[in-house]
């Protein structure tokens, strides 16, 4: 009976079509701010019910589809 299942567990798997993708950081800007405020405020919850002051830029740059670059000092 086991092995019935498992057979079928195969047959599900094997028909299962998937794409993994990365999105970098550039390409979220607002989730980046966002895990960025989340890491460095651990001791507390945050909680927005707007648009936070500190989103702004990236919101509306995202909203707009305008260009957002990561520059970094080498």
């Amino acid at each position: 009976m086991l092995r019935n299942r498992w057979n079928v567990c195969l047959n599900y798997c094997g028909k299962i079509r998937f794409t993994v993708t990365r999105s970098f950081c550039e390409g979220n800007a607002c989730a980046d701010k966002l895990a960025n405020l989340g890491f460095f405020h651990r001791e507390y919850f945050l909680w927005y019910n707007r648009l936070s002051p500190c989103l702004f830029l990236e919101f509306f740059m995202n909203r707009y589809s305008l260009p957002m670059y990561r520059l970094c000092n080498l």
